[in-house]
């Protein structure tokens, strides 16, 4: 049986490429590296990838049980608690509750209807529960979300003292970045009473999918 050095004895000189290397052996190394790129593209792609986003209602719903402020706006976040995209729109939320008295903020925990209580904490929920003045709950069977027209974890609504809706969306820039991005800034320009957009595409995991029933193992 031949060996690889046996091949490359076997190839003509004027085949071989300037550097000196047998054709075969640069061609397997480019290979390589084709293959590395499109895994590196495959990976941005995704990253930019949205997630799902239904139609939010433009007034705070009369059926919501969670808790509204009447005196200043309140901002509601849905997570799915075994998303890891969801660390970064915890880090930029973190960053932007600096010194935000003028805002009440709860984070909504998902938790599929079949799943035993307390499935929903770990990271997540830890991570939720330390944050300053921040009230975290959970949503069984993801009711809330769906009344918030929510399907995407770390989507974000804003609404106002009057329970008109100012913002929905997202607010980091790719799937598990964190930065500036559209979201957070129109979050700050609408509580500095400001003009801004009212939507962002949201990057993280659905909410909720056909295999729903494997998330409680």
């Amino acid at each position: 049986m031949k060996t690889l050095s046996d091949i490359s004895a076997e190839i003509p000189a004027n085949i071989r490429l300037y550097t000196g290397q047998p054709l075969g052996l640069v061609a397997l190394a480019a290979c390589g590296l084709l293959t590395a790129l499109f895994g590196l593209s495959a990976l941005v792609v995704y990253s930019q990838t949205p997630g799902a986003q239904g139609e939010t209602p433009r007034v705070w719903p009369r059926s919501s049980q969670i808790s509204r402020d009447h005196q200043r706006s309140t901002l509601v976040v849905f997570l799915h608690p075994r998303c890891p995209c969801s660390r970064a729109t915890l880090r930029e939320l973190e960053r932007l509750l600096v010194r935000r008295e003028e805002l009440r903020t709860v984070i909504v925990m998902l938790r599929p209807e079949q799943c035993a209580a307390g499935w929903e904490q770990g990271i997540l929920w830890d991570w939720s529960q330390s944050l300053s003045g921040v009230h975290v709950q959970v949503d069984r069977g993801g009711a809330e979300a769906q009344r918030f027209g929510v399907a995407t974890s770390g989507h974000a609504c804003l609404y106002d003292n009057d329970g008109r809706l100012q913002f929905s969306g997202g607010i980091t820039p790719a799937r598990g970045h964190e930065g500036e991005n559209r979201g957070i800034t129109a979050l700050k320009q609408h509580l500095a009473g400001h003009v801004a957009e009212a939507t962002n595409a949201v990057f993280g995991c659905p909410l909720f999918s056909a295999n729903d029933r494997q998330k409680c193992e």
